[in-house]
């Protein structure tokens, strides 16, 4: 008599789950040979195509594996308990990083703590991607990695990470956008920049300049906020690449030296590019807030030169590391990722003139 399936759902996904089931818990063990999808469908009162797409989503899963003329095996990944992490550059020496080297040693904790270990996948320089990616295929194809964190990706690893669907993955861009405006770092930097009193604002963008669609993504949060209040249109957006301290520096310069008047804040959306602002702002002797206000949105515990406390949005690089891992686990345990938006946190300093005698 066959093992009954409940009929009014789906088939593939019920029968993948009873053998995953069976794997798990150590009824089929690594290296076991599997039934035939004919056997299958025989004892589970299915078509052998069911059968195949069930074998199909265990086979994508890493779960299994067919060998040809031999048959279909569990795989020997299961026994792993290593998650990969991948970079497209080298975090520990690559300049302007820093919040990726937080990110890595967040992911190593965290994978401790839950009884995972991590490997690591850099490349030496910049032209060592490729001898990386081989002795990552080599590790995937031992069975020694259970899955993969994509913590840099460019088009080489994402290449490569098409051509080995069965080696389950997650990256930074698996994180939830947040589709709320009021809850956008931008909008809530421009807002709260507002509600202090400021009105001309340069919103200095990092690596928008790739994208028009970024742009007017930006440029809209921003109108919102002015509209909302009532106010006429003062802020201008830089794009470009303020990645960097010495880009920071590139921009503050030519907004300050930009025909018309100074604008009356800075708000600064990468933290090593705000280090480039303020600089350029204190090297041309004006005073952070008295002359002009300055606002970060910027990462925990990576310091941004200041003369005062400096008033930011600041992430967590545990709450990435956290979202990447439960993206992984979830693909590798074949349920749905419980992942949500990240919200920066507001931290008052002074550097927007908060505390002083007459303004608030």
């Amino acid at each position: 008599m066959p093992d009954t399936l409940v009929r009014n759902k789906s088939l593939y996904r019920q029968l993948g789950s009873r053998l995953e089931a069976k794997i798990l818990s150590g009824e089929f063990v690594a290296g076991d040979r599997l039934p035939t999808t004919q056997e299958l469908a025989t004892q589970f009162g299915v078509t052998i195509r069911t059968a195949q797409q069930a074998a199909a989503v265990l086979n994508q899963r890493g779960l299994i594996e067919r060998i040809p003329g031999r048959g279909t095996f569990v795989s020997r990944r299961i026994l792993s308990r290593t998650i990969g992490i991948i970079a497209s550059t080298n975090v520990f020496v690559g300049a302007n990083l820093e919040f990726f080297q937080h990110v890595y040693g967040d992911l190593c904790a965290e994978l401790k703590r839950r009884g995972w270990h991590a490997a690591l996948y850099f490349p030496t320089d910049e032209h060592a991607t490729e001898q990386m990616l081989a002795e990552l295929g080599q590790d995937a194809a031992g069975d020694r990695l259970r899955g993969v964190i994509v913590l840099i990706d460019n088009g080489t690893v994402s290449r490569w990470l098409k051509e080995h669907p069965s080696l389950a993955y997650a990256a930074g861009t698996s994180i939830p956008l947040i589709h709320d405006p009021h809850a956008d770092t931008v909008y809530r930097g421009v807002s709260y920049l507002l509600d202090r009193g400021y009105r001309r604002l340069a919103v200095v963008a990092h690596r928008i300049g790739d994208s028009r669609a970024d742009a007017q993504h930006l440029e809209a949060n921003i109108a919102a906020v002015y509209a909302e209040r009532g106010l006429p249109m003062t802020a201008t957006l830089h794009g470009g690449h303020a990645a960097s301290h010495a880009h920071g520096v590139a921009q503050a310069r030519a907004i300050l030296d930009a025909p018309g008047d100074v604008p009356e804040a800075f708000l600064a959306l990468n933290d090593q590019g705000c280090a480039g602002v303020i600089f350029e702002v204190m090297r041309r002797k004006l005073d952070i807030p008295a002359d002009v206000g300055v606002m970060a949105v910027a990462n925990k515990d990576i310091a941004i030169p200041c003369p005062v406390p400096l008033t930011r949005l600041e992430s967590d690089p545990a709450d990435y590391a956290h979202q990447m891992i439960e993206g992984v686990l979830a693909r590798i345990e074949g349920r749905t990722p419980h992942l949500t938006p990240i919200t920066p946190a507001l931290i008052v300093g002074e550097s927007c003139g908060e505390g002083r005698k007459g303004n608030g």
